[in-house]
């Protein structure tokens, strides 16, 4: 099937992943990285964000923080308040990736009940 072939493709390559899902499981996160990283830190921020942290195997450091913004307005808003609030513990050269494809068209993923 496409899922074991994915997967299969993936650890050919050493390529491993990192998510966090909606409740629903039908929207979420995901930072993909090869063999020359490794997870230093990770954390929830609430369905569908997640801080990430990763060495590289040659000492760099890259925080990242992992969105997929919900169609609903009023979640939408508590994922920001959640970020505002957690704000103080995420580190200045942190870099910031979103999807905002639910928010510029609501009834794309709302159609698909995400």
């Amino acid at each position: 099937n496409d899922l074991t072939s994915f997967t299969n493709f993936m650890s050919s390559r050493k390529i491993s992943s990192l998510c966090n899902l909606s409740p629903t499981g039908n929207g979420g996160a995901a930072v993909l990285f090869n063999s020359k990283f490794e997870v230093n830190d990770a954390w929830s921020l609430s369905p569908r964000i997640m801080f990430v942290t990763l060495l590289h195997s040659e000492g760099f450091r890259y925080n990242f923080i992992i969105a997929h913004f919900h169609h609903d307005p009023s979640l939408r808003l508590a994922q920001w308040r959640s970020l505002r609030d957690l704000s103080h513990l995420i580190p200045d050269d942190t870099f910031f990736l979103a999807d905002y494809n639910s928010v510029i068209v609501p009834t794309r993923d709302a159609a698909i009940g995400h």
